[in-house]
């Protein structure tokens, strides 16, 4: 009889508990009409080069005020001016519709070399630079340990 009481006293405090519990985070939420917020847009860029290369693609949105729901097409900037310096020449991105991003060809990104993307939106510019590492040189490659087996068949690890 001892131990069905204490299990009792145990589902009373868990129920107590629980409904506790939702009390105070139902009452946590709660829905501003007009959110009195500043806004102040903004361009977010994005742009991967990598060495070797043929083709250039940036990705150009703009921030949303809180009061508008987030979509990909209402932050979309397509009639941005968006320019790629590369070691040797200065080439404009164009917006390419079906991708929904500024691309260009080039002739091979080069190891050494500067890249600068400039972007031009609404009066405001955004310009991010990056040097395209040379990739290393490996002098030799040694293999020893448990990991390594001269049996393909065998099962490798710890």
């Amino acid at each position: 009889m001892k131990a069905f009481h204490s299990h009792a006293i145990i589902s009373l405090v868990f129920l107590c508990f629980t409904v506790m519990s939702l009390v105070c985070l139902s009452s946590c939420t709660q829905t501003v009409a007009n959110p009195d917020v500043p806004f102040n847009e903004q361009l977010v860029v994005s742009c991967f080069v990598y060495g070797d290369s043929t083709v250039i693609a940036a990705d150009v949105t703009k921030t949303l005020p809180l009061s508008v729901l987030y979509s990909r097409d209402a932050a979309l900037v397509r009639d941005a001016e968006v320019w790629m310096q590369t070691p040797t020449e200065k080439i404009k991105l164009a917006y390419d519709n079906t991708l929904q991003q500024y691309r260009c060809p080039v002739s091979g990104i080069n190891a050494g070399g500067t890249y600068t993307l400039t972007v031009t939106w609404n009066g405001k510019t955004v310009v991010g630079s990056t040097v395209i590492p040379s990739p290393p040189i490996v002098d030799s490659v040694r293999a020893s340990g448990a990991y390594f087996s001269p049996n393909p068949s065998a099962s490798f690890g710890a």
